[in-house]
């Protein structure tokens, strides 16, 4: 729930963010190339701890330190304002910590995942989920389309960010953050 929750929101975001920056923040091209660039640094860079992460503080707080990590993100987006030199270095950050902690929440997730599915059901599992947390994107880039059309792309911003919490708070009403690590005998 809390994956597909986040795709829903992520991708709402992502459908109108380059319109936000060129429209409501006035940036232009080369700008928004540098914050693009800039901002996917996080990304190269959350995917190099999250083995790590899950041994030194226990696989259940990585996967949730790195949805706390993407909500910090995603509430970034709606304040940025103002000249270039506040906004850019707004959404830099934005993009650099939702990218820092995505790369580690999926490995961790999916790892887990993984790990307590049974061999035998693993295919099956995989292709399943895998239907509902992307049919999730097109969800989400048409939420955020629509919402954009009716109350303006801050409007996207703010539902992205405060409709976020609830992949936090799904996550937080699982059994997941208490995990050390992966459940012994989970596959069998």
């Amino acid at each position: 729930r809390a994956t597909r929750s986040g795709n829903v929101f992520e991708n709402a975001r992502y459908a109108v963010l380059v319109l936000y920056m060129t429209d409501d923040l006035g940036l232009k091209p080369g700008v928004i190339g540098l914050v693009l660039a800039a901002g996917s640094v996080g990304f190269f860079l959350g995917a190099l701890p999250p083995g790590w992460a899950a041994r030194r503080f226990g696989l259940g707080r990585a996967i949730t330190g790195s949805m706390v990590v993407i909500w910090i993100g995603e509430l970034l987006f709606p304040l940025a304002a103002g000249p270039n030199r506040v906004a850019v270095p707004v959404l830099i950050a934005a993009l650099f910590l939702t990218g820092l902690g995505g790369p580690a929440y999926d490995v961790n997730q999916f790892s887990l995942r993984q790990a307590i599915t049974p061999d035998a059901l693993l295919g099956r599992v995989n292709a399943s989920l895998r239907v509902v947390i992307r049919g999730a994107v097109p969800i989400g880039a048409l939420l955020g389309g629509l919402i954009g059309e009716l109350f303006g792309l801050r409007a996207v911003m703010l539902f992205a960010a405060f409709g976020g919490l609830s992949s936090l708070l799904w996550l937080w009403r699982s059994p997941i953050p208490s995990l050390e690590s992966v459940p012994p005998h989970a596959r069998e």
